[in-house]
C-alpha cells in the first residue's frame, strides 16, 4: 500500500474549481490522479479513504457539499 496523501490534494482540487465537481465527479478525479486505492491523512494523522475524507472534509466545514457541487469554504482551509 502506498504511503497516504494529504487531505490537501483533495481540497487544492475543490479550492482551484469550485463548483465544477458533484461527489461522484470528484471522486472518478481523485481516483484518477491519484489511484482507486490511495488513502489521505489530515493534520492530526487520520487515515481515510476518499469518501471518510470527504465526509470529514464537510463535517469541520472545509468544504460545502450542495446540489450545485462542491464549494471549498477557504476561511476553514487551514494554509500549510
Amino acid at each position: 500500500m502506498q504511503e497516504p496523501l494529504h487531505a490537501h490534494e483533495v481540497l487544492n482540487l475543490v479550492v482551484n474549481n469550485p463548483g465544477k465537481f458533484t461527489v461522484d465527479t470528484l471522486k472518478e478525479e481523485v481516483n484518477t490522479q491519484f489511484g482507486s486505492e490511495a488513502r489521505f491523512t489530515n493534520c492530526s494523522g487520520n487515515i481515510f479513504d476518499v469518501d471518510q475524507l470527504l465526509q470529514f472534509l464537510s463535517s469541520r466545514g472545509k468544504i460545502e457539499i450542495n446540489e450545485s457541487g462542491i464549494d471549498p469554504v477557504r476561511h476553514n482551509i487551514c494554509q500549510h
